[in-house]
């Protein structure tokens, strides 16, 4: 016996008469001998060992003319569907009385059925096809829920020696030489041309045998002689699988998750998806074989059971004995429900290989395969080769590792930031052996261990890697990472590593040492207001010891558009008064943030560092929100302030007490009219009061105001400067600026004497227009319509309309909204005639 132990094999019964055909489905067995004696047999699972387990349900004699040939229980509906006598004929399960005979089946000499649940209607519905293979024929009979659909026919090169659905859309058939797919939908028949062994080879399978076909469980296999092939779903073969037999097969089956084959001397049991042989059972001269769920063998006389035994046994036994590829191959096959902790036993499974391969030396494979089983690094990095100089081996291990590392830690760090749900199906690293998933904790130490050996791995075979680790968002021991850069002398990789793991103190301390201001104002400015102890602590050696330094605090960015602006104007201003100025002029100009509170603070600031034209500049622009009144108060009154607070004044409303500081205090005319020029706008009568105020003062200054008539006489009305002028002023002082008014007034008359006379012409042609259109006649028939609402006109008032439409009178306000308002007031009444 082989080292698996798949299935104990035990004796049911002998059949004295001799055993024509058997079927089992469920927990029961069909039984038919040689003198056509049917019997149905209940499995009783309550039993061990000796023919005491099969129980008779019942028994017909002569159940048919001459021994059946194959029988086929369909449980869904309940029917028995045997071959014998040259048809196919329809069984009731229970009563085993004759339904139906399919006599268009005559001849027949096999035939296979296929029971699923079809979805294509929306409504799930038991579909029963039964292929009988006739001569060069297929016919096909299909049921649905029990009632009966179709009967179609089906046209082959050969005779079918063997037939298998397999999908319920393909039929596939063993041929006299070849084997061929049957497409039910279409009809189309597809010769399978299968690879022969040897080099270059290409023919069909062999051409005296009988042909073999087994379906897998999505694959099937196809068997001639001692050749064999897989192919899939879709007809394809699979070249790189095929069974090297040590004499043909007999009959072949599959039993899940096993292929079962009967030899002339024995019976195997092999692994279905390798093909590799795991069990063998010394019974000789087989003739029957029925698999399924409960599976059975017949000599001429007795009906052997084989059990399968547990699955988990089954693992445990190939595990230990070293089969790993066995193991896995069958693990894969097996479906969940059928196996508890199926997921951690086969990743259990790929972790033995892969432990395997690495000691082999076959990291990378080795690696690959602790990814296929979702191993975490602490099941790794026990396998870390030492160092030897003599043997340069441990350079592709540690590769290996590093990328499996590399890829481990990407998802790791998926993980902690989104955790798949609980019911998740996505797989995902988990604890050993048990397959649960991982806390967030122990994802976080699993990526501290993966980093942390990818750091040491880096630092003994690939150091320029180092760097890029180091400066990514790590979990890697600090003190290891601390120690290795120290002593390679590598610090601007050390403050990279401080900066990731958020020890800026450490960072910026290093980088003060080294006297690095230009790098730790790059990395100064990715911090934000969360780091603002930080920023408060190292920023004064940076704004000393960087002239850009204020960038921090100035420099578009998300970060520091994060600071409360106050804060940082204590800071600054604390630190160096300018750079408090810089940066509120940064604010309130650059970013025109009216807050008064900033502009104030800039005022106060330029006084305090005695800046006079900055603060006259500030104070004239659109930027300043500052309070007039509660500054003007603290304005010095000295000379280099009087046009601030003239301008506070105008601010405050007072305009003449401004032009007054102007004329009386600063004394320059120019200065005088250019504030009287920017106060216009918004006080038309700015030149008139410092008109005023030149003459009004003690003594006069008429020469002031002569030269303000001069530049900007047409902005002042003639009646008020000649009503101030003193008398003593000599015409021919003022005469050019008179006669400038005066032309300005006749120019003025001029123009609104032509314009009265235009509009007077534009009135007269407008009103002739009116009478010509009001003139016009209008014809009106039975069959003239309203042009608003469609009806005819009749004999009521109606609007005429200046572009030749007729509505009902009633009808114009409604024509006037959808033509709009070029016909508003245009329409005239007339009378329908």
């Amino acid at each position: 016996m082989h080292m698996h132990r798949a299935f104990d094999c035990r004796l049911v019964t002998d059949v004295q008469k001799g055993i024509a055909v058997i079927h089992a489905y469920g927990n029961k067995l069909l039984v038919c001998d040689s003198a056509c004696t049917l019997t149905h047999y209940a499995v009783d699972e309550r039993l061990e060992g000796g023919k005491g387990h099969l129980h008779s349900l019942k028994t017909v004699k002569a159940f048919s003319r001459s021994k059946p040939q194959q029988l086929y229980a369909v449980k869904e509906t309940q029917t028995l569907i045997v071959l014998a006598d040259g048809y196919i004929s329809l069984y009731g399960l229970t009563s085993l009385e004759l339904q139906q005979r399919l006599d268009g089946t005559k001849g027949a000499s096999l035939f296979c059925v296929d029971s699923s649940i079809d979805h294509t209607s929306g409504v799930p519905v038991v579909q029963t096809q039964v292929a009988v293979c006739v001569r060069r024929q297929v016919l096909l009979y299909t049921w649905r829920d029990s009632e009966f659909e179709q009967e179609r026919h089906f046209t082959l090169p050969d005779k079918a020696r063997a037939a298998e659905f397999l999908t319920p859309r393909t039929l596939v058939l063993g041929l006299g030489s070849d084997f061929c797919s049957l497409e039910l939908a279409t009809g189309d028949v597809q010769a399978i041309q299968v690879a022969v062994p040897g080099p270059g080879a290409m023919s069909y399978l062999g051409r005296q045998a009988r042909p073999l076909l087994a379906n897998t469980a999505g694959q099937m296999l196809l068997v001639r002689d001692l050749q064999s092939s897989f192919i899939d779903a879709d007809c394809n073969v699979l070249r790189s699988k095929s069974i090297d037999w040590s004499s043909a097969p007999e009959h072949i089956g599959f039993t899940y998750p096993y292929l079962v084959v009967v030899l002339k001397s024995r019976v195997e049991v092999r692994n279905a998806r390798l093909g590799t042989l795991l069990q063998t059972f010394d019974i000789a001269s087989v003739s029957l074989l029925n698999p399924g769920k409960h599976l059975f063998l017949a000599t001429s006389h007795k009906i052997f059971r084989l059990d399968a035994l547990p699955y988990g046994d089954q693992i445990e036994t190939l595990i230990v004995a070293g089969a790993l590829e066995q193991a896995q191959s069958v693990l894969e096959l097996l479906d969940s429900v059928l196996l508890d902790n199926k997921e951690g036993l086969l990743r259990r499974v790929k972790a033995l290989q892969a432990q395997a391969l690495f000691e082999k030396e076959e990291y990378e494979r080795s690696m690959d395969l602790y990814g296929d089983a979702w191993a975490v690094p602490s099941d790794i990095v026990r396998l870390l080769p030492a160092q030897e100089e003599e043997d340069d081996s441990w350079r592709t291990a540690y590769s290996a590792m590093a990328a499996f590392l590399a890829r481990t830690r990407r998802l790791l760090a998926r993980f902690i930031s989104a955790p798949p749900m609980a019911n998740s199906t996505q797989q995902y690293l988990t604890a050993w052996p048990e397959c649960t998933p991982l806390s967030i904790q122990q994802l976080e130490e699993e990526l501290g261990i993966a980093d942390t050996t990818l750091l040491k791995i880096y630092i003994a075979s690939s150091p320029g890697l180092v760097g890029s680790l180091v400066r990514l968002s790590n979990r890697c021991d600090p003190a290891v990472v601390r120690d290795y850069l120290v002593r390679e002398g590598r610090w601007r990789e050390l403050v990279d590593f401080y900066f990731s793991k958020r020890l800026y103190d450490d960072a910026f301390s290093l980088l003060q040492e080294k006297h690095a201001p230009a790098l730790g104002l790059q990395l100064m400015q990715r911090l934000n207001n969360d780091d603002w102890d930080v920023i408060k602590k190292w920023s004064p050696w940076l704004l000393h010891n960087h002239e850009d330094a204020i960038e921090i605090f100035t420099e578009p960015s998300n970060e520091n558009e994060s600071f409360e602006r106050p804060a940082v104007i204590q800071l600054l201003t604390g630190i160096d008064k300018q750079y408090g100025i810089k940066y509120l002029e940064h604010v309130t100009i650059a970013l025109d943030d009216t807050t008064p509170r900033f502009s104030e603070q800039l005022l106060e600031l330029y006084l305090d560092q005695d800046k006079s034209e900055d603060l006259l500049t500030f104070l004239n622009s659109s930027h300043c929100h500052a309070s007039p009144q509660r500054f003007y108060d603290r304005l010095p009154k000295t000379p280099a302030y009087l046009e601030a607070r003239a301008i506070l004044l105008a601010r405050m409303g007072r305009l003449r007490a401004a032009l007054e500081v102007y004329v009386h205090e600063v004394r320059d005319r120019q200065k005088s009219e250019a504030f009287a020029i920017q106060q216009h706008p918004a006080s038309p009568d700015a030149f008139e009061i410092l008109l005023d105020i030149y003459l009004s003062s003690e003594p006069a200054e008429v020469v002031g105001a002569l030269e303000l008539l001069k530049r900007h006489g047409p902005r002042l009305d003639a009646e008020v400067v000649l009503r101030k002028l003193p008398g003593s002023v000599p015409v021919q002082l003022i005469q050019q600026y008179l006669s400038t008014r005066l032309r300005d007034n006749l120019r003025h008359g001029n123009a609104t004497a032509i314009e009265t006379a235009l509009r007077r012409s534009d009135l007269i042609t407008a009103q002739e227009a009116l009478l010509h259109r009001r003139a016009t006649p209008h014809l009106v028939t039975t069959h003239t319509l309203c042009a608003a609402c469609g009806k005819r006109l009749g004999n009521a008032v109606l609007a005429s309309f200046p572009n030749g439409a007729l509505t009902h009178y009633g009808c114009r306000p409604a024509y006037n909204n959808v033509h709009g308002k070029v016909n508003k007031g245009n329409a005239k009444l007339t009378k329908a005639r």
